[in-house]
């Protein structure tokens, strides 16, 4: 998802409608959302804030670690689900117009930290 993370972050995106996901999900409601399953519907300038706006796509909700970066290298992160075909806005001032994001299926909000943990590399900064 990191390559997708960097195309998004250069406004190499586009858009694919809304389909039908099979979900096998483990037993903490975890389960393998595909690579289309969020999309960045914006990204742009409001004075010195810097937005971007994601879209889930699929049918079932998506946990998503969302980071803009900041001016001076560190990014800023966090993390929120976003239901099916509702989107999420993450912005942030001083920013670079760098973002990165990753995301997971998760069916329980309650278990949305579980399943970021079963993904490599989830804690670490872009």
């Amino acid at each position: 998802m990191a390559m997708r993370g960097l195309l998004a972050g250069l406004g190499l995106f586009g858009m694919v409608s809304a389909a039908a996901v099979a979900v096998q999900a483990d037993r903490d409601g975890c389960w393998a959302a595909p690579d289309w399953c969020l999309q960045v519907e914006d990204s742009h300038w409001e004075g010195d804030r810097f937005a971007v706006r994601y879209r889930n796509v699929c049918e079932h909700r998506l946990y998503v670690k969302h980071c803009n970066q900041l001016k001076g290298g560190r990014w800023a992160c966090e993390g929120g689900a976003i239901a099916p075909s509702l989107a999420s806005t993450r912005d942030s001032h001083d920013a670079t117009g760098s973002f990165h994001y990753r995301f997971v299926g998760s069916l329980e909000a309650s278990r949305d930290w579980v399943c970021a943990d079963k993904e490599s590399g989830w804690s670490r900064a872009p």
